[in-house]
């Protein structure tokens, strides 16, 4: 699985009195790998990518672009049993992505650890700042209907 762009609405609050929302449409110069071919889970090593990333947002009204340079590399730590919301235990792929963006106006470093079900998808994600160790977006699978783990 590639990725070439994505885009979405966001809501945040900056400094804890400032609230900010808008739109943001992405662009990557080149595609970048997302997942290895099925045949290569749980043994597909890791693999590195570098792109720009134009970032075109509105927020408030207001219009913006940035680019950033992404660089990261994707590891493939294989497999391990989590449990579930429902408190079943199911085997889980690991994959974990290690990543800098920088502009001319900031750099971020990070690091996105994520657990994949075959047959149901991806059902835990923590994404990290790098230097601090705190949580920037957590999304953990809280309901399915209609998919089974295989």
């Amino acid at each position: 699985m590639f990725i070439t762009s994505w885009g979405g609405d966001f809501a945040t609050t900056l400094w804890d009195a400032l609230p900010m929302s808008g739109t943001v449409q992405a662009t990557l110069s080149e595609p970048r790998r997302y997942l290895p071919p099925e045949y290569a889970i749980g043994g597909a090593g890791n693999w590195s990518y570098n792109y720009a990333l134009t970032m075109n947002t509105v927020t408030n009204g207001s219009p913006s672009a940035t680019v950033y340079q992404v660089s990261g590399t994707y590891s493939d730590l294989g497999f391990e049993d989590i449990t579930l919301f429902d408190g079943s235990t199911v085997e889980a792929w690991k994959l974990v992505n290690d990543y800098s963006m920088d502009s001319d106006m900031e750099s971020t470093q990070g690091y996105i650890e994520q657990w994949w079900v075959k047959g149901l998808g991806m059902v835990r994600e923590f994404h990290k700042d790098a230097a601090s160790g705190s949580d920037l977006i957590t999304k953990e699978l809280t309901g399915y209907s209609g998919l089974s783990v295989e």
